[in-house]
């Protein structure tokens, strides 16, 4: 139809027109690029024969007017990190169209951002090339940035037609919402995980166009953009989780000085968002006491430390049988290079008899402890457990002598031991004096076969077999 329709439009022409130089002015005239109803100059209106002609040349620019229209929405809407398809359709005469005669052209507010054989201004930008050829011009925008929004026009040229439309993008900004605590507690050498997480309509994001940064106190100490980059080794962020909404900050081996205002700032598609988190590190307070025995009516300082504890806001308080003593003070925390304290309290007692075995107590109250820190002890007093010692070893000793001298009495040993030391002892006189040795051996031999008589006469008596046991002994 369209082919018979050209034929007739130009048999016309041949039989109307003097000759084709007519037909060229009102060719010319008719393929203006403003599109609509054009007007003849006054030159070529003078070449016009007939009423016919005049018909003919408002015939054919009609006929190619109509051979090009536009189709789209006037606004289009579309999310943060979502994949926009900015719609521009047309219809025409001859599709698909010969890509030598087609243009396509994208602007936003008026500037080119694509064109049908342009590079894009962007790499989010792209059209499909095939597409358009068959009357589908359509704009894609991956990964939407909300700067992305405004005016946008799409230009077809079909030789020798062109046309256009304007089409209004907004972009909306709710695909990044951050959630997470506005505070975090940590230990002094636990592992921190400070949270930052996030939710948006497109995930697990696009590494592309996903970028995160840590602040501690406004000074940057991780970024993430495709890579994690740490200032410190003891930083750490898992970059697949990031990806998927999760980019918490972990810390190994917390510190005090890592306590402090945290940023988390997720930039998604263009799209900033930030969240301060306050992390506070404290440290766990030890207990010791120093001396728990005291001397009995005289004044005592007892001493009760409280060591390697963080912040140094602390309480220490001594108890007497749960009640509160007097005469207790606390001195200045002193600071580890590591940052921790340490603190001694002291109080000072005079105890009495009355006081022995009471129960003493040193609490701790710090905001490290789920609850109070206490030690308890007795009263005890020096030098108690020594007396004891000895009165106990005296009894032993007493005990002991006393056995051994019924032993010695009823088995006549003791005495012979005596006598043998004797022996010895007269012994070595008479190697000094022979003559009064040879009268201290006579003496001996007396004294010996004497005893031996009155031993052996007892021993009979007794028991007749030791007698001659020992008999043959001596």
């Amino acid at each position: 139809m369209k082919e018979s329709l050209s034929e007739f439009s130009l048999l016309l022409c041949e039989q109307s027109l003097g000759n084709w130089s007519d037909l060229v002015i009102v060719l010319n005239s008719c393929g203006h690029r403003g599109g609509g109803v054009p007007t003849l100059p006054k030159r070529e209106t003078n070449n016009i024969m007939n009423g016919r002609t005049v018909w003919l040349f408002l015939l054919l620019c009609s006929t190619g007017a109509a051979a090009l229209q536009m189709t789209g929405p006037s606004t289009y809407k579309a999310r943060v990190g979502a994949i926009a398809h900015i719609p521009c359709t047309f219809k025409a005469d001859n599709l698909p169209a010969d890509p030598k005669d087609l243009t396509v052209l994208w602007y936003l507010e008026k500037n080119i951002i694509l064109g049908y054989d342009k590079t894009p201004t962007d790499p989010r930008y792209s059209l499909d090339k095939d597409r358009a050829l068959n009357g589908i011009a359509n704009l894609t925008i991956s990964n939407t940035f909300l700067s992305d929004g405004g005016t946008y026009t799409c230009a077809v040229t079909i030789e020798p037609l062109r046309k256009e439309i304007d089409i209004r993008v907004e972009i909306s900004g709710g695909a990044l919402q951050m959630t997470g605590p506005s505070t975090y507690e940590a230990r002094v050498g636990s592992i921190a995980h400070i949270p930052c997480t996030f939710t948006a309509d497109i995930l697990p994001a696009d590494p592309r166009y996903f970028a995160v940064v840590w602040d501690l106190e406004g000074k940057p100490i991780l970024s993430y953009n495709n890579t994690v980059i740490p200032t410190d080794p003891r930083y750490s962020m898992d970059n697949d989780r990031a990806l998927k909404g999760n980019a918490d900050l972990t810390i190994y081996d917390t510190s005090v000085s890592d306590g402090g205002v945290y940023t988390c700032s997720v930039n998604y598609s263009s799209f900033l968002m930030k969240r301060e988190i306050s992390m506070n590190v404290s440290a766990r307070p030890l207990l010791s006491i120093l001396s728990k025995s005291v001397q009995r009516n005289t004044e005592n300082t007892l001493t009760c430390m409280a060591n390697g504890f963080f912040p140094n806001d602390i309480n220490v308080t001594w108890y007497k049988d749960g009640e509160v003593l007097k005469n207790q003070s606390m001195g200045k925390p002193l600071q580890y290079d590591n940052g921790t304290y340490q603190v001694n309290s002291t109080v000072t007692i005079t105890p009495n008899d009355d006081d022995h075995n009471k129960m003493l107590s040193c609490r701790i109250q710090h905001v490290s402890l789920q609850g109070p820190l206490q030690e308890d002890f007795q009263i005890t007093y020096q030098g108690s457990s020594s007396y004891v010692g000895i009165i106990i070893g005296s009894v032993i000793a007493v005990l002991f002598g006393i056995i051994v001298a019924v032993w010695c009495r009823r088995k006549k040993i003791c005495t012979k031991g005596k006598e043998k030391k004797q022996n010895r002892s007269t012994q070595k006189n008479g190697s000094e004096n022979p003559e009064s040795s040879e009268i201290l051996l006579e003496n001996k031999k007396n004294s010996q076969s004497q005893g031996i008589q009155e031993e052996k006469g007892e021993t009979q008596k007794e028991n007749p077999e030791t007698s001659e046991n020992e008999e043959d002994v001596l």
